[in-house]
């Protein structure tokens, strides 16, 4: 042990890299401008009229973007007003006000600017709409961009129309939108704010493979973003875990090689513990929506742990009978979770979070074909397996695409830190299995030994 000074040293850059941490997390957010629409259209124009003292509503607002072969994009912006009949003659003969009051309507330069009846038209022409990628042509305009910040808080317009480059089709869209039957044009009325960071695609019409060609190109895009957190949070995090695993697992091994514990009741025991936490979270969500928008997710995670239960029951102790009952149980947990959102929350398939259900499962499940590997010897299997599913949740957890990962950053490092040991039982569990196999094991010996004799 060093002395009080050394110890002190070590406190101190514990305490800074936790800082640098937490500011590194939370800080770009912080910085980033206030969300804003997607496109201002009905508000800048208004904004522009009362910077010229007109009294002037927009009602309506309608914007068509027809993207071009080259990435570049011509906007089109209609306003219908309230304005009389004096404001709208006004505008209509004086084409410098005109096009002072429509500017800012839309991203790019403004083109041209026209009065129709009571309806203000202006173009817009944005060179860096898309961009060529695998052969197809890639938008993020409805994306948080690391450099930029974006952040989108409504559509703007009453209905926003992208239109694809001549020969080309809509690939890979918003979710939400409407995809015109021929997939030349894709068609949003609103903007939720979970559709931001959705890549757009448009592949050539006759393109083999045009999917597959999307599905990189996304790639491509999300992929310096993902690394850059996956580098900084993800596998520094998972070191921690591996460490914290690794030393809780060692010592539940220790300690319950020394007691003559059996592992007969804990297949029963999970069944059993599955089975009331799914009544319990079925109960409330049906009865008050204890767990919000997360009831599907908490009725398939007890439904998964029930399945753990019955699968390590059934399918033998062993540490790869162990990992296929978790798998199991995963997958139970995936297709409980939907279930429930679309039977007992009556919500559709995006209030699911699949990849949140998984990661959280194999978070938890994984801790007892881990427990079994180290009462059997097998430290570094347990700590892979273990360390697997901490990943698989890290991953699920953090926004591995928005530009920052907000205070998630700065919890998974608690989590890895602390749930090793708030999930011991777990890994108890597994061991006491691996106890009880051991016995067996023993009394077959000793039955070969005597048949033997």
């Amino acid at each position: 042990m060093g002395p009080p000074t050394c110890r002190r040293h070590y406190v101190f850059v514990g305490l800074a890299l936790l800082c640098t941490l937490l500011v590194g997390s939370v800080a770009p957010a912080v910085a980033a401008p206030p969300p804003e629409p997607f496109c201002q259209c009905g508000d800048a124009i208004e904004g522009g009229a009362a910077a010229h003292a007109l009294d002037l509503t927009v009602t309506t607002s309608t914007a068509t973007v027809q993207v071009h072969e080259n990435g570049s994009a011509t906007w089109v912006v209609r306003a219908t007003t309230d304005a009389d009949a004096a404001t709208m003659t006004r505008l209509r003969e004086n084409a410098t006000l005109r096009d002072s009051v429509v500017d800012g309507a839309a991203p790019g330069t403004l083109v041209s600017s026209a009065v129709d009846s009571d309806t203000v038209v202006a173009r817009f022409r944005d060179g860096q709409f898309a961009e060529r990628s695998v052969g197809v042509l890639r938008s993020a305009a409805f994306t948080n961009h690391p450099e930029r910040h974006l952040r989108l808080a409504s559509l703007g317009p009453d209905e926003l129309t992208v239109v694809a480059p001549e020969g080309m089709v809509v690939g890979r869209t918003v979710p939400g939108s409407t995809v015109s039957d021929d997939r030349s044009r894709m068609t949003l009325t609103s903007l939720d704010e979970r559709d931001v960071g959705h890549v757009v695609t448009f592949e050539p019409r006759t393109a083999a493979f045009g999917p597959v060609k999307s599905l990189v190109a996304v790639a491509g895009f999300h992929a310096p973003t993902v690394a850059g957190h996956v580098g900084t949070f993800v596998v520094p995090s998972a070191l921690v875990f591996a460490f914290a695993v690794g030393v809780v697992g060692s010592g539940v091994s220790w300690v319950l090689a020394r007691t003559s514990l059996g592992g007969e009741f804990v297949p029963s025991l999970l069944t059993a513990l599955g089975a009331v936490t799914t009544v319990v979270t079925v109960v409330g969500a049906v009865g008050g929506n204890l767990f919000g928008n997360t009831d599907g997710v908490a009725i398939g995670f007890s439904l998964g742990f029930a399945a753990l239960g019955v699968c390590s029951a059934r399918l033998g102790r062993s540490y790869r009978a162990l990992t296929a009952a978790t798998a199991t149980a995963a997958l139970v947990g995936v297709v409980g979770a939907v279930v429930a959102a679309l039977v007992v929350d009556g919500a559709s398939l995006r209030a699911v979070s699949i990849p949140m259900t998984v990661g959280l499962s194999l978070a938890v499940f994984t801790l007892v074909p881990a427990g079994y590997a180290f009462a059997r010897g097998r430290r570094w299997v347990g700590v892979v397996t273990a360390t697997v599913g901490f990943v698989c949740f890290a991953c699920a957890l953090l926004p591995l695409t928005a530009p920052t990962v907000g205070l998630g950053g700065f919890f998974v490092f608690a989590f890895a830190a602390g749930y090793p040991l708030v999930a011991s039982p777990l890994l108890l569990a597994g061991a006491l299995l691996a106890q009880n196999e051991s016995k067996r094991d023993g009394h077959h010996d000793t039955e070969r030994v005597a048949a033997a004799d």
